[in-house]
């Protein structure tokens, strides 16, 4: 080999140990790709499998992604998995066999009566990482629901596929919540290794595994299609809990200083909208010193909390002649669920986290920051298409928000429940939501 090849061989190789890894990035915008997804990922999965779920249905979503994690246990993967506890809803039967095929199961702050506000903490983080390498977060609880298979009102929601360097630190966020002290096994679930597995189990994993979607074939073709991005640096920030009385809450923290460097504009897709104080007090300032803060929440009818609107509505109209603008979605058979803030049009947010209480100050959270201008530029668009199906209401003492909705007997009576929250108890409701 001559001297010229040695020097470009080497040249070679020193410029590629140069060139930092990249990040690739895939919207996870429709539920259909994000399903095929999150599928596909626990199928390539050789190694590990960690999956952290505030809401873990009993349904065909439900069914197939455990079958794929059980799946994954037989090849020999490392499997754990953490859901919130009050929000568990997989069969006893299910887990114990899970259990007994070698996946470890935690559950976050079991309820507990002699603990009754402790209670209110949970595990809002949702989040699937496989193999160190590629991982899914965002909005989408694991139900029907949340993919659009079935005929109830879905969630629309958004979730991010990113694999590259930055899934070592969504792994560390797993690792922080699976070895906090609120977490707990269970060695049992109340039915033992018996004859109901012959029939229970085949049943309960025989759910959507002859969808035509879920084949490899389909996943494949279907992802093959999806656009991807490329970028330097993905940056993860989440929360990190040591007790009900004391966490971390580094999301909250990184919003607001977000918030206080904005210059020009702050674009928010949020389902739930009851400002802490100190996230208030950062988005007033920036009104005013000129910045556009523009939030798209839900509308009475298309938002699926009881709770949060009797607030919200208590305090709207304020929040819009303070300087607030906001825009109410008016999606048909849709609740707004995505979590996704866009500042300056140069930084992305986007995870699991509200513009509410629970979020801010009480629940973990976790969400990713990009600055990359290709990948705000599809969050824009987005967010533009959010924007269309959504519509600026005027404050007014004397026009109802119910004269502001399609009027049905379900909105009126949902409206005479709000309205009876919203002058008893709101008041009381607030810190709590």
């Amino acid at each position: 080999m001559s001297a010229i090849k040695r020097i470009l061989i080497l040249v070679f190789f020193w410029c590629s140990a140069e060139l930092p890894a990249r990040e690739k990035v895939i919207f996870l915008d429709d539920p259909v790709t994000s399903l095929q997804q999150r599928i596909l990922m626990m199928r390539q999965a050789t190694k590990t499998l960690d999956v952290a779920m505030y809401i873990y249905g009993n349904d065909e979503v439900s069914a197939q992604t455990l079958l794929e994690i059980h799946n994954a246990a037989k090849r020999g993967v490392t499997i754990r998995l953490i859901i919130d506890d009050l929000n568990n809803w997989v069969p006893s039967e299910i887990l114990s066999f899970l259990v007994s095929e070698g996946v470890s199961i935690r559950f976050f702050n079991r309820f507990q009566f002699k603990y009754l506000m402790d209670n209110l903490v949970r595990m809002h983080t949702k989040l699937t990482i496989a193999d160190h390498r590629k991982y899914i977060l965002g909005g989408r609880n694991i139900d029907n629901t949340y993919f659009y298979i079935g005929d109830q009102t879905n969630f629309r929601d958004r979730e991010i596929f990113i694999e590259g360097p930055s899934a070592i630190s969504a792994r560390k966020s797993f690792e922080d919540l699976w070895f906090c002290s609120l977490l707990s096994s269970r060695n049992s679930f109340g039915i033992g290794l018996n004859e109901k597995f012959g029939t229970d189990v085949p049943a309960y994993f025989n759910s959507l595994c002859t969808a035509p979607m879920l084949k490899d074939q389909m996943i494949m073709y279907r992802l093959g299609k999806v656009q991807k991005f490329y970028c330097e640096e993905v940056k993860i920030i989440a929360d990190k809990i040591h007790s009900p009385k004391h966490q971390e809450k580094k999301t909250t923290e990184y919003i607001i200083k977000l918030i206080e460097q904005a210059e020009k504009e702050i674009l928010i897709e949020s389902p739930y909208i009851v400002f802490s104080q100190d996230i208030y007090q950062a988005f007033q300032r920036a009104i005013d010193r000129g910045v556009k803060v523009q939030i798209l929440t839900n509308s009475m009818n298309t938002s699926d909390s009881y709770f949060v609107l009797p607030v919200y509505f208590k305090e709207r109209d304020q929040l819009i002649k303070l300087g607030f603008d906001i825009m109410e979605f008016q999606g048909e058979q849709q609740y707004l669920h995505s979590k996704m803030f866009i500042f300056d049009r140069k930084h992305l947010i986007i995870g699991s986290y509200n513009l509410d209480n629970f979020s801010t100050k009480i629940n973990t959270e976790i969400y990713v920051h990009i600055q990359n201008a290709d990948i705000v530029r599809e969050s824009m668009r987005l967010y533009h298409k959010t924007y269309l199906l959504s519509k600026r209401p005027s404050p007014d003492q004397w026009y109802p928000t119910l004269f502001e909705q399609n009027l049905e007997l379900q909105s009126m009576s949902k409206y005479i429940i709000i309205k009876i929250l919203q002058h008893t108890i709101a008041p009381y409701m607030r810190n709590n939501l």
